[in-house]
């Protein structure tokens, strides 16, 4: 492919000077390769899509080339597949074409793609682009679960690995070495990481263990927030019953509190019920205040009919920065402007 890169009409596919950046990532000053990267990466995001499956059997072949950095093909070769992913389903049909011409390029570098998971400085790499490859998905679980059976990893290459098999399962299936990190608490990354490959592969049926996990690193930061996405495939009753747990907690703090809510508000639980999930809580705080009040309204928050307690929360954020940063998170929500100077404004005072 690379003798007969220049037969190709790239000019024809907006791209005319990507032979030239292609030669130059075989360079061998760094600074020239890292450029010619550069430049087919910001290619890709505007016109580069006409021209991946040319481009595509180049880059596979580039891979064998001992004086490349086969990482950042790889990489490349990640990114033009999920672009041609997120094709497939277009309503536009030429769209559509060059997508599956896309991806069936790349699934023909597959068993290359397998061989690296055996490669220390390509293994991450070599896991991404597959966890791409939703098609060969059942090709490829097996490979990942025998990377975590056998290889000795660092957590992040275990949590990546993971995070490939919950993409690309099939729902309702029991993976054993997903279940023993369920217990592994030395490792909270690892197991916060397996828990939300259960709950998104097993349902409803993930264990109990689980809910336990999420009450118990929402209520513990740093690792709170970032598995509330997860509790919706738990159903709505566990989802509850974890974070009504977290809420009465008293070792919270407001960040976590508001985050819950924000939860809580998307899986469709509004007014009284949060309300109630609030008994507990210390409600001397301004961000707390406006949650547990203005929840009773689903709608924005009405400026021009403020009750006086809505504007003594909202004048209490004004004042202070911390409760301005916290109350950012759900600013949306009760429509509340993006900068104090306009909450000033709508509440008619100074800061």
């Amino acid at each position: 492919m690379l003798e007969d890169m220049r037969q190709i009409d790239w000019q024809a596919l907006n791209v005319p000077a990507l032979p030239d950046w292609i030669e130059a990532t075989l360079s061998s000053d760094e600074a020239i390769r890292e450029q010619a990267y550069n430049e087919i990466y910001d290619a890709h995001l505007d016109d580069l899509h006409r021209a991946s499956p040319y481009l595509v059997p180049i880059l596979i072949e580039l891979l064998d080339n001992p004086a490349t950095q086969a990482q950042s093909y790889l990489l490349l070769l990640m990114q033009i597949s999920y672009s041609a992913q997120s094709g497939i389903e277009s309503s536009y049909a030429p769209r559509r074409l060059l997508a599956n011409a896309t991806i069936e390029a790349i699934e023909k570098g597959f068993e290359k793609y397998l061989s690296f998971l055996d490669h220390d400085e390509l293994l991450l790499n070599a896991v991404e682009l597959l966890t791409s490859l939703e098609h060969e998905a059942s090709r490829i679980i097996p490979h990942f679960l025998r990377l975590l059976n056998d290889r000795v990893m660092s957590i992040y290459e275990k949590t990546t690995i993971i995070h490939g098999i919950r993409i690309l399962s099939p729902k309702k299936v029991q993976y054993p070495i997903l279940m023993s990190y369920l217990s592994d608490f030395h490792i909270p990354e690892v197991q916060l990481s397996a828990a939300k490959a259960i709950v998104h592969i097993q349902g409803t049926d993930a264990p109990l263990l689980v809910d336990g996990i999420f009450t118990y690193y929402l209520v513990h930061p740093p690792k709170n927030r970032f598995y509330l996405t997860a509790l919706e495939n738990l159903g709505l009753a566990r989802a509850d019953n974890i974070l009504t747990q977290v809420l009465a907690n008293d070792e919270i703090d407001d960040e976590t509190t508001v985050s819950v809510i924000s939860a809580l508000l998307e899986l469709g639980f509004h007014g009284g019920k949060i309300r109630d999930h609030m008994t507990y809580r210390d409600r001397d705080s301004g961000a707390i205040k406006l949650s547990y009040h203005t929840l009773d309204y689903p709608k924005k928050i009405d400026f021009a009919n403020l009750e006086d307690y809505q504007h003594h929360v909202l004048k209490a954020i004004l004042d202070c920065d911390a409760f301005w940063r916290l109350t950012c998170t759900i600013s949306e929500i009760y429509g509340l402007p993006k900068t104090r100077a306009e909450l000033a404004m709508l509440l008619g005072t100074d800061r």
